[in-house]
């Protein structure tokens, strides 16, 4: 049995990310379209093992049609190495294929490697068709060109867990989806000062930047009245001088260049300052 300590370095590490009524109300979507689209049909669900297992166990509640239910393995990852592209049949003897609607059901596409090359080996089962469902997806970490097309949610290029996917086999269990956070991610199984020093260091390097960035806008929100008082001097300046050059000449025209210099500056600096003081 593990100790509390070990427990909290193993759920230490990360932050929710897509909540769990999000997630259903999305999966209910998810459901609805699919039933659309293959009305009259028994579409065959292919559960890609194991991060789908959660996700497809609700998706399937959420379609109503009769469908078909099969798994294929064909894991990314291993303790962070990659498998190879062999694909196992969850049963000793698949459902045929042949002339079926075929939905491959991922619990999140990383790469895409996986799913592409679920597809490519199917594809000799001859299906009717082939269509890709994801509870998550990340684009920016494709390496594949990939159609889906039906997907709960697009995230960045982060490390998802929970609701079905796992780091080195835990957080399965999650009811949510969850982001690892990076300085905590490389620190799994070290003892828990470790984790906190860590985490620690990233919070002050963050407070560090964003008073960098306070101490700015502060600047520019006292320095932005300032030339603007200054520019409305200048004008003021040039408005006595062009009167005083003019002797008795004085017009309306030459005394209003420097009122007009005097108000875009002073209405210039009050604006750059206000922006700067409310981001303040």
């Amino acid at each position: 049995m593990n100790s509390p300590t070990e427990e909290k370095v193993q759920f230490k590490p990360f932050e929710i990310l897509l909540n769990q009524d999000k997630i259903a109300a999305r999966i209910k979507e998810l459901g609805r379209q699919i039933a659309e689209d293959y009305a009259g049909e028994t579409p065959v669900m292919l559960g890609v093992l194991k991060g789908c297992v959660v996700f497809l166990s609700d998706l399937m509640r959420q379609i109503e049609l009769p469908m078909e239910l099969e798994f294929v393995s064909a894991a990314s990852y291993q303790k962070g190495r990659k498998r190879s592209d062999e694909i196992i049949f969850g049963s000793p003897v698949p459902i045929p294929l042949k002339g079926r609607h075929v939905l491959i059901v991922e619990g999140v596409v990383d790469t895409g490697r996986t799913v592409t090359t679920i597809r490519r080996k199917l594809a000799k089962l001859e299906p009717a068709t082939m269509e890709v469902v994801t509870l998550v997806d990340k684009p920016a970490s494709h390496r594949v060109e990939i159609d889906i097309k039906y997907r709960g949610f697009s995230v960045g290029n982060e490390f998802v867990i929970g609701f079905g996917l796992d780091n080195t086999q835990r957080y399965r269990n999650l009811p949510f989806i969850g982001r690892m956070i990076d300085k905590g991610l490389s620190r799994i199984g070290k003892p828990l000062n470790d984790i906190n020093t860590a985490i620690e260091n990233v919070g002050k390097l963050e407070v560090s930047r964003l008073e960098k960035n306070v101490a700015g806008l502060a600047t520019i929100a006292g320095a932005a009245p300032m030339l603007g008082f200054l520019g409305t001097v200048i004008g003021m300046i040039r408005a006595f001088y062009d009167m005083s050059m003019a002797g008795n000449n004085i017009n309306i025209e030459l005394l209003s260049r420097g009122i007009y210099q005097a108000m875009i500056t002073t209405v210039g600096g009050l604006v750059v300052g206000i922006t700067a003081y409310i981001l303040y």
